[in-house]
């Protein structure tokens, strides 16, 4: 999960992947004023609809069920457990080490840290799908259709986004998975993925046309991971 938002004043410009482009574009949907101080804004392999993309990752369609289990006993259990002295204090460390989904973790840590009553009150609340339309900044969105973690029920989402709104982009590739979208060999693909150089020049083509109209230069991030350009 990760959203980068870059501070160099009327370049500014906010970028989401995975989870952390459902963050970005709920962020800026969420409230116009955020919007004023930045140019444009782009989300990769986000599922628009946690509920829905949760429900699909508990199918074995495109072994989502696997990604499921192997995201939850990697990424996420690791990071709870750098952190174990002081999470274990406050949650069930049994339930955690015995969590074989995502939902386990969110239902054991997640509705508990930001008070929820049931899981999907939770994703109901965190999905970016009602805050679309509300975005009046370019947007780019960008998914593939393998993508084994995001449910099919969802693509029609930002389709029907870009067909009815102006400054709306939707691109969908018949490969790329989840933020791959690799290029080149197929053993040793190229450096730079067809992502990267998709999401630079269009952000490119953006700058060159427009820059917003309050800006300054002050820093402004939202996220657990950030990085600045």
């Amino acid at each position: 999960t990760n959203l980068y938002i870059s501070k160099q004043w009327y370049q500014r410009r906010v970028r989401g992947f995975s989870m952390g482009g459902n963050v970005a574009a709920k962020f800026l949907g969420e409230n116009e004023q955020r919007q004023r101080l930045f140019s444009g804004a782009t989300t990769v392999c986000q599922g628009y609809d946690i509920k829905g993309s949760s429900n699909f990752l508990y199918s074995w369609e495109r072994l989502a069920r696997f990604y499921n289990w192997a995201i939850t006993n990697g990424a996420l259990k690791n990071t709870i457990n750098r952190h174990g002295k002081i999470l274990y204090n406050l949650f069930d460390q049994r339930t955690i080490s015995s969590a074989t989904c995502i939902q386990d973790i969110d239902r054991c840590v997640m509705m508990r840290m930001y008070g929820f009553t049931t899981l999907d009150e939770m994703y109901e609340s965190w999905s970016s799908s009602k805050y679309l339309d509300k975005i009046t900044v370019p947007l780019l969105t960008l998914n593939a259709a393998d993508d084994p973690i995001i449910a099919p029920l969802c693509a029609d989402i930002p389709i029907n986004l870009a067909c009815h709104q102006e400054k709306k982009i939707h691109v969908q590739t018949q490969c790329g998975g989840h933020l791959g979208f690799y290029k080149g060999g197929i053993i040793i693909p190229e450096g730079l993925s067809w992502m990267d150089t998709t999401l630079v020049e269009w952000f490119n083509a953006v700058l060159s046309l427009s820059k917003p109209e309050d800006s300054d230069d002050s820093d402004v991030w939202y996220s657990d991971d950030v990085s600045s350009d």
